[in-house]
């Protein structure tokens, strides 16, 4: 089979379109046609999905698409102990395929076109079941019921093709739409934005009072705290508030049922009073004594009206009716799937709400306003198994799984070109991840690269020609700020940080890449390699290149070829002069070999012991060899503390003092060898092209397989592998380089020089 989708898949795609376009067309309005669309929709997908083989696995990998189907799955797998019969437990479980709407209609959702179709097709049934309601409300409609439930309550309001509750619930996302696209779309017309703000009034009015049903009056507010604090931020919060307060005390005076809550509580709770309220209640009590029975997995789907039964016998009480659910969403979802089903369903709900942070504005608030209206509405309503709900929920969900996918697609790796690699630990460690801009330009030539570091290593990444920019990293909140000033398509934690991979995902950073070895990443970061570094045979440098991974399509670079994509090395045409090497700014001697000796590391590896060193100076021929001592002002002090007599020798130049890391820098190229244990300057000395002679223990984790310098003229002494012991806490030297013998490395060193 072909990779390459074929006529038929389009054929296939096209159908999927419509019935898609169907299900929004009925989803309010009409049972039969909506089904009808639906497995129609089924069987267009699985056409496409055997003549496009890539069309499943996109939808599975849509993190939408993922929660819904665990969430049904996990539905399926509690038929093993649901205490309901069997058989209930399979046609409950049908209801709710509407958790399989978003990977039915991923394909063609995701396509900016069928989307706003289908959309419009919603708005529009929406808008008829409105229009209808109003009508409805002055004159009764030939086909609309009117009957009186249990409690004696006449239905015949202002509803048309199902109850009012469930057309309240359904009215939400045309609220949610007039009300969004006059409050977030300043740049329309001021005659269609007070024409859409009337469409919102006439809706909130019509779920509110007109329908005179509490679940319109919690929907209502919901989406009026959240839609004024999302445009509005604080002030628009004490504007919501307010409104909601008004939106509460004008229902207590034209909403009857509203008006009667309080008093059916207090009844219920003095007498156990059998009003609608209190029936509520007593379900709300038998679904929570569920969950505290089976906490982790529940009772089962369809278990409920079996143990409700149960518990009311118990009390010896007969309710008016024997309710399939306990009109509270989360509450359900709890008693039959326990804490594991109520995490996934409340860690859905969170996962649209974070990613809605992708869209343009419009889709943001449209997804978190779905959020807030099945958030509202389920606080006391079941709404996914109820048929005209679920086909809503299932209908918003594939929506924004579609959005998603298209803002994945338009955000993702293959469209990156701007990059924030984060490396804010020692010198050395920057020094070896300067390979990942080399990789991300050779890959990319027209990406932009910057790396974020500590103040004291910013010449390191600014000296590299493949490093664009420079951030220095100070805190979370001064990162995050940084970040929004650059908006870099992705941020690469080449060292991994809690508060920092925070900050970039506050800051809206499309891409943020992170090894899955923290548990943190899993939830600020987008993509997750899996790069083990203990263990690993492989260079540090090597190991950070691996995070690359979704961004280039080789990330084995051979150790040998790492050097080059450092970019500090010059790269001079023949004949021409490195400005870097012009006027350097340590006293080089001439005619004699200027070797940079880096005594110290600053803690941050074995050293080889002083005296060692000062035995390397006197072997050494004083009129051939002119020794440069580097190290901090610091590590200067405690030099000439431990060593008097270093500096007064005539071969010795001091560079401890006001020298900095661009004089180095500079300096590097010019140099004769360069001797280092294992830290920050011997990295720069070999990226550099300068002959470096690495001193390192053979220990795992700290040998030059992991830690070695990297350059054309790059070399190591490694201490004898029975020399290398745990060295004794708080001991003066390091034993396993003490082992290493000063003979052994000035030979190495003079062959170094006559190389050179």
């Amino acid at each position: 089979m072909s990779a390459e989708p074929g006529p038929l898949a389009h054929r296939a795609r096209g159908a999927l379109g419509v019935c898609a376009v169907g299900c929004a067309g009925f989803v309010a309005v009409g049972k039969a046609p909506f089904n009808l669309f639906f497995w129609c929709g089924v069987l267009a997908f699985c056409v496409l999905a055997a003549a496009d083989r890539r069309a499943l696995g996109r939808g599975l990998r849509e993190p939408v698409v993922a929660g819904a189907l665990a969430l049904f799955a996990l539905y399926a797998v509690s038929l093993l102990w649901t205490a309901a019969p069997l058989r209930e437990g399979a046609l409950q479980l049908g209801s709710y395929r509407v958790l399989a709407m978003p990977l039915v209609f991923l394909p063609v959702l995701a396509d900016p076109v069928w989307r706003e179709r289908t959309l419009r097709a919603l708005l529009v049934a929406l808008g008829v079941v409105l229009v209808l309601s109003l009508v409805q409300a002055v004159h009764p409609l030939p086909f609309a019921r009117a009957s009186r439930d249990e409690f004696g309550i006449l239905y015949r309001d202002a509803y048309v093709f199902s109850d009012r509750i469930r057309q309240a619930i359904q009215l939400g996302p045309l609220l949610l739409w007039a009300a969004g696209m006059a409050i977030f779309q300043p740049g329309s017309s001021r005659r269609l934005r007070l024409g859409l703000a009337a469409v919102a009034v006439v809706t909130a009015i019509d779920m509110m009072w007109l329908l005179k049903g509490r679940t319109g009056t919690l929907v209502v507010s919901g989406l009026l705290l959240y839609l004024l604090h999302a445009r509005f931020g604080a002030r628009g919060l004490v504007a919501a508030v307010a409104g909601v307060a008004a939106v509460l005390a004008a229902g207590l005076w034209m909403n009857a049922r509203l008006g009667e809550t309080l008093s059916d509580i207090d009844a219920y709770r003095l007498a156990g009073a059998n009003n609608a309220t209190g029936e509520r209640l007593e379900m709300w009590g038998n679904a929570a004594q569920m969950l505290a029975d089976a906490p982790l997995l529940g009772a089962g789907i369809d278990a409920y009206p079996v143990l409700s039964a149960a518990a009311y016998a118990a009390k010896g009480r007969v309710p008016a009716e024997l309710f399939h659910d306990p009109h509270q969403e989360f509450l359900y979802v709890g008693a039959e799937l326990g804490l594991v089903g109520l995490a996934m369903l409340l860690g859905g709900l969170v996962g649209i709400w974070r990613i809605a942070a992708r869209f343009d504005e419009r889709w943001r608030w449209l997804a978190r306003g779905f959020v807030a209206i099945y958030a509202t509405a389920g606080l006391a309503n079941c709404l996914l198994n109820l048929g005209w709900t679920g086909y809503l929920f299932g209908l918003l969900l594939a929506l924004v799984a579609g959005r998603h996918a298209q803002a994945r697609a338009e955000q993702g790796p293959a469209r990156a070109r701007s990059f924030v690699v984060v490396r804010h630990d020692n010198l050395g460690d920057v020094a070896l991840a300067l390979p990942m801009a080399g990789l991300l330009k050779r890959a990319r030539p027209d990406c932009t690269v910057h790396f974020a570091v500590r103040r004291y290593a910013q010449d390191v990444a600014a000296a590299s020609r493949y490093v664009d920019g420079v951030v220095v990293v100070t805190d979370e909140a001064a990162f995050e700020r940084d970040l929004r000033a650059l908006r870099p398509d992705a941020v690469i934690f080449a060292f991994p940080s809690a508060s920092l991979a925070r900050a970039a995902a506050r800051a809206g950073v499309p891409i943020r890449v992170g090894t899955a070895r923290r548990w943190y990443h899993w939830r600020w970061c987008t993509l997750r390699p899996f790069v083990r570094r203990s263990g690993s045979s492989a260079h540090e440098a090597q190991l950070d290149l691996r995070l690359l991974a979704p961004f280039v399509t080789d990330t084995e670079v051979p150790r040998e070829a790492l050097w080059r994509l450092a970019g500090l090395a010059p790269e001079l045409a023949p004949g021409a002069s490195d400005p870097r090497t012009e006027a350097p700014a340590w006293p080089l001697r001439a005619g004699v070999a200027n070797v940079l000796l880096q005594v110290r590391s600053n803690g941050n590896g074995k050293e080889w012991p002083l005296r060692h060193y000062l035995s390397l100076i006197g072997a050494l021929p004083a009129d051939r060899f002119n020794f440069i001592v580097n190290g901090t002002p610091a590590e200067g002090d405690a030099l000439r503390e431990a060593a008097p007599a270093l500096f007064a020798l005539p071969q010795v130049t001091d560079a401890t003092r006001g020298f900095t890391i661009p004089d180095l820098l500079r300096t590097l190229p010019r140099m004769d060898a360069v001797l280092s244990n294992s830290t920050g300057p011997m990295h720069l000395a070999a990226l550099s092209g300068a002959p470096t002679l690495g001193l390192f223990v053979d220990l795992p984790g700290m040998d030059p397989a992991r830690w070695g310098p990297l350059g054309p003229h790059a070399g190591t002494i490694v201490a004898p592998r029975e020399a290398c012991v745990r060295c004794p806490r708080g001991a003066p030297e390091c034993p396993c380089m003490a082992a290493i013998e000063v003979g052994r490395v000035a030979d190495a060193l003079e062959a170094t020089v006559a190389r050179r």
